[in-house]
């Protein structure tokens, strides 16, 4: 007997919600935002940001946001710097709530977002449980961490990207993976090398 489209949606939705895998890297997932949040709070509150990068993106959007891509911080155009295009797409975000501590929000759960979608991943290949403790290691690797305690850098906000590019590309999303290497391309000037090593990965893999 054929399901309907919108059973198969329920059902699947409730699979995923009733599924203890999934409800447990949710919850990593959370812990680690909220976590990671709380410390990047306090170093900020702490004036722990001891680099220019946080001062000199931060005045950067307030002057998008007020129509100018001047900046007395750089000494220059914004764009003269690095090609950070994003800035753009996060214009509106940041005119809400203008405040340096949102690219810290922002670089968080980009790095959160990456880690839910390498659990998505490798859940069907490795299972569940393998899945969840890739997802811990991820949390807990010193490199990350010091990516997350570092000043902020418009590159952070690639790793979400990236991940849905693997993600869309393994699920034959077309539509989906191009949007993403577009906006991938915004991120600043070397992430084109980044798309053109996932043209050659596709091309390899069909010709094997």
């Amino acid at each position: 007997m054929n399901i309907p489209a919108s059973d198969k949606t329920t059902s699947s939705n409730w699979k995923f919600q009733t599924d203890p895998h999934n409800i447990t890297a949710l919850v990593l997932c959370f812990f680690a935002f909220f976590f990671y949040s709380i410390i990047l709070n306090y170093k900020y509150y702490s004036f722990g940001y001891y680099d220019w990068d946080m001062a000199l993106y931060a005045h950067a959007m307030w002057n998008l946001c007020h129509g100018t891509p001047e900046s007395s911080l750089f000494g220059t155009n914004f764009w003269a710097n690095h090609s950070n295009y994003i800035a753009l797409v996060l214009v509106p975000i940041y005119k809400v709530f203008p405040h340096p501590l949102t690219l810290i929000t922002l670089k968080i759960a980009s790095f959160v977002l990456g880690g839910f979608l390498l659990y998505r991943m490798t859940k069907a290949p490795l299972g569940g449980l393998i899945a969840n403790v890739l997802l811990v290691i991820y949390f807990l690797f010193p490199a990350n961490i010091f990516m997350l305690l570092h000043e902020f850098d418009f590159e952070s906000l690639s790793i979400a990207i990236i991940f849905l590019i693997f993600y869309f590309q393994t699920r034959g999303n077309y539509a989906g993976f191009l949007i993403c290497v577009i906006l991938l391309t915004t991120v600043k000037e070397n992430m084109p090398f980044v798309v053109i090593a996932f043209e050659l990965t596709i091309l390899l893999a069909a010709l094997m």
